[in-house]
Formats: structure tokens, sequence, C-alpha cells
């Protein structure tokens, strides 16, 4: 996959306060990509479709299906587990 790749084409207009949903499916991606997520920064969900999860992480990693939310910490971001997992089901 070629997340990290297309990150580093954003160069000094990487946008910092944005939320992101992106495709890890290795550690050594996880590990490419934590340089433009410091754990200081931002708070991360492992997003687990098969079983409807979605998990806060320390930090960036591997997803257990595909997905991880990226949530920078400074927009003040409230994330409702509950109307999140409601939502998941009706659209399925």
């Amino acid at each position: 996959t070629f997340e990290p790749e297309v990150l580093q084409g954003f160069g000094n207009s990487f946008p910092r306060r944005s939320i992101f949903l992106i495709e890890i499916l290795t550690t050594i991606n996880a590990k490419k990509l934590s340089i433009f997520f410091p754990e200081s920064e931002y708070d991360f969900f492992n997003i687990d479709d098969r079983q409807k999860l979605l998990r806060k992480t320390d930090k960036l990693e591997k997803s257990d299906f595909y997905n991880a939310l990226i949530v920078p910490k400074n927009v003040g971001f409230k994330f409702d587990f509950l109307d999140f997992l409601s939502l998941h089901q009706k659209v399925e």
C-alpha cells in the first residue's frame, strides 16, 4: 500500500488538523505512518468491521481489519462510540 508515500506528497502542506481514515495492513506501514501522526498530537482508533468493534489505541498500529481512524487531539473531537456503533449496524 502507498499511504506513507501519499502523505509524504503533501510536503509542507500536510493537513495537521484533519481527521484521517487510513488503511493500515502491516506493522511496517504503521511505523512509516507514525512519522506523520505523533502520539502527543493524535488519538488513534482501530476499526474492525468484521466484529463491529472500534477500540482506542495508544499508538498507530496495524489494523485488526483494514482501517484506522486518526483524530487530532486539538480539534476538540468528541467521539460517541454508541452512536457510531448504532449507525454502523443500521447501514448493514
